[in-house]
């Protein structure tokens, strides 16, 4: 007994046998690709033991204790506050931004701690001109002069801005006393 229906179902078959095969290639392509880079990595692997190593010096522990020092010894004596308002009027005076405003209050040094100035500043411009000034006045004195907060408004004008920097100048601790004094 003839079925005429399986018979038109059979030449639709060659397709999932064409499909199969490029399977078969691609994963035999596959196994070839892996077991090259395999070989290769083993080649590799016996060249770097084969290697001899270069000398190396133990690892040395850095000197905490002289680090902090001789940040110490690099900063002022006192914190130079006149230094850095007249600094402030220099760039004002060459196109940065407006000072409005310089409020310090001063923690002295003791033998244990750097004394600290705390200035608040108030500047008025436009975002360039303030970061210009900012930035020179921060490099002008990079080891004892530091930024801690930044806060920018709008203005009166669209592109004016208001700026509130506080600033803290370092300066050493105060020196030791000579025993027996």
């Amino acid at each position: 007994m003839k079925m005429p229906f399986l018979a038109a179902a059979r030449p639709a078959a060659w397709p999932w046998r064409a499909a199969c095969a490029v399977a078969a290639l691609a994963a035999a392509a596959a196994m070839a690709w892996n077991w090259q880079a395999h070989r290769s990595l083993g080649r590799i692997q016996a060249q770097l033991a084969a290697a001899p190593l270069p000398d190396a010096a133990p690892p040395v522990a850095p000197a905490v204790q002289d680090e902090p020092a001789d940040f110490a010894r690099s900063l002022p004596e006192t914190a130079a506050v006149d230094a850095v308002v007249r600094e402030l009027q220099r760039l004002q005076g060459a196109g940065g931004a407006a000072v409005v405003s310089v409020d310090a209050a001063q923690r002295l040094a003791t033998p244990a701690s750097l004394g600290r100035v705390e200035l608040a500043v108030q500047l008025r411009g436009d975002y360039a001109s303030i970061k210009s000034t900012l930035s020179a006045l921060l490099d002008r004195y990079p080891q004892w002069l530091l930024m801690q907060r930044l806060s920018l408004r709008r203005g009166g004008a669209p592109t004016q801005l208001e700026a509130s920097v506080a600033l803290t100048l370092l300066s050493r601790p105060a020196a030791v006393p000579a025993a027996g004094r």
